[in-house]
């Protein structure tokens, strides 16, 4: 099954005294007019009860973007318990390995520095995704041994542009209900400290259906096989 990749959250539950962790995953993601964003957190800054809900403080997020035909990096807060989303600025996309394996990339290299640009009327927004199709999947050769000329074709292979937004008088940014369809997310432990190759501890996955903003069926991902699995 091809897979358009919406990013990753820290939004989770969590009690640390008897170790279970649980996703928070509400429905909800980063969406421009009703248009959803490749995001990831790049800051957390949050504080959560004893059942790890996030109830204050806010994270600062970064979604990779077109702005005006140039990649830009576009960084945004939420505050909590609200999740209100308020943009921070946009910065020029000079990395473009940071798409693609920005997981293993240190928090500080992402934040943005230097001089912030605003949006404006007229403006247009194109937001990027990663696109990746089942018969084009090849793990034989890692990322971290390609050499600049490889990973920039990786990454132009599967980098997919979403529709094109025109910024009106009042664009609206917020964490809105995502459209119908079948949507996947992954739990995972991550070491950020040590080999960047390796550093998944553990990793679990579901695949839900999501039908007028309700999840109406979950199936845990090493049981599906197709759509069909997810079939009324």
């Amino acid at each position: 099954m091809d897979m358009l990749f919406l990013g990753s959250d820290s939004d989770i539950k969590e009690n640390r005294q008897t170790g279970t962790f649980e996703l928070n995953f509400n429905k909800k993601w980063l969406c421009l007019d009703n248009n959803p964003f490749y995001f990831q957190v790049v800051s957390d800054a949050t504080r959560k009860n004893k059942n790890g809900k996030k109830i204050s403080g806010n994270d600062i997020c970064m979604a990779p973007i077109l702005l005006n035909g140039q990649p830009y990096k576009l960084f945004f807060s939420r505050s909590y318990p609200n999740e209100k989303v308020t943009v921070i600025g946009l910065v020029k996309n000079e990395d473009r390995e940071i798409f693609l394996k920005s997981g293993n990339i240190p928090f500080e290299r992402q934040l943005p520095n230097g001089d912030l640009k605003g949006l404006k009327k007229g403006d247009i927004v194109t937001p990027l995704y990663f696109y990746v199709k089942e018969d084009e999947i090849d793990d034989s050769k890692p990322f971290e041994n390609m050499t600049n000329e490889e990973k920039i074709a990786l990454v132009e292979k599967i980098t997919a542009r979403g529709k094109s937004i025109t910024i009106g008088d009042k664009p609206k940014f917020e964490m809105a209900n995502l459209y119908n369809g079948i949507f996947a997310y992954v739990f995972e432990f991550v070491n950020s400290i040590g080999d960047a190759s390796n550093n998944v501890i553990t990793k679990e996955g579901a695949v839900c259906k999501v039908k007028n903003g309700k999840i109406v069926k979950v199936i845990h991902s090493e049981y599906f096989d197709d759509i069909s699995d997810l079939e009324d």
